[in-house]
């Protein structure tokens, strides 16, 4: 039963029985991981506030193979944002990113960039950046880091390159057609605008507190909002009851 130890992000949690918790984390060395707590629930319990969603901790568990569920053995809070999470629209935000890297990610499969992402992300409530700016910004990532964001800079069918400043139309399950392409199907699709495709490239660039004022994606949210929506609901199959409720507090249609 090796111990193993490493910076955690804290994703959900579940009841288990009368004292303990079922927790879904994500960790810097072994990517996203479930374990059992055992007393989590007690009033005292040797956790303290460091199971708790959206903690980063330094974790300490056991594995027993084949056993999928990994034994919590104790953390040390590195930061806490679980008081971030009083507010609603806040609240609500972070159940959606956890749903997202919970849903797009598989158990035991590192990935630092994605982990940095979540940091990013987290530093982002804790600068007051808009919940939609953040939103934005982590789908867009999170698609690009598992290779489902298309490219654009030219057309999924022909190859060929998209003339600057040009509307390119959007394929229900990703990619992005050139005119020619896009005259060529039976039911004309959605389009993405320039505004909107420019946006999406700054976000491709830069770092999330670059977009502190807002300004730069007020325009083309929404119109990315659509975008990302589609294409998380096609590969996932499903719309996360936590993005429900999300788009509901802004009334996105």
């Amino acid at each position: 039963m090796p111990l193993q130890q490493s910076q955690t992000l804290i994703l959900k949690s579940f009841k288990l029985g009368e004292s303990d918790k079922i927790v879904v984390f994500f960790t810097r060395k072994f990517g996203k991981l479930r374990g059992v707590a055992r007393g989590a629930r007690l009033l005292k319990n040797p956790f303290g506030g460091g199971l708790e969603p959206f903690t980063y901790v330094n974790l300490i568990f056991f594995e027993k193979r084949p056993q999928e569920l990994v034994q919590i053995d104790s953390c040390d809070i590195i930061r806490s944002y679980y008081t971030f999470q009083r507010e609603i629209v806040t609240a609500s935000l972070l159940a959606y990113l956890a749903d997202l890297v919970d849903g797009f990610s598989q158990e035991r499969d590192p990935n630092e960039n994605l982990f940095r992402l979540l940091l990013a992300g987290l530093k982002g409530v804790e600068s007051q950046i808009k919940p939609l700016i953040i939103a934005r910004y982590f789908e867009i990532w999170l698609l690009k880091l598992n290779g489902l964001f298309p490219s654009l800079r030219s057309c999924s069918r022909c190859g060929r390159r998209f003339a600057r400043n040009a509307s390119v139309s959007v394929l229900p399950g990703g990619g992005f057609l050139c005119p020619t392409c896009s005259h060529r199907l039976p039911q004309k699709g959605e389009s993405l605008s320039p505004r909107a495709i420019r946006t999406i490239s700054s976000i491709l660039r830069k770092n999330l507190l670059d977009f502190k004022n807002g300004k730069e994606m007020v325009d083309s949210e929404k119109e990315i909002g659509l975008l990302t929506w589609r294409l998380i609901l096609f590969h996932l199959g499903k719309e996360p009851p936590s993005l429900v409720f999300f788009r509901q507090l802004f009334r996105q249609e």
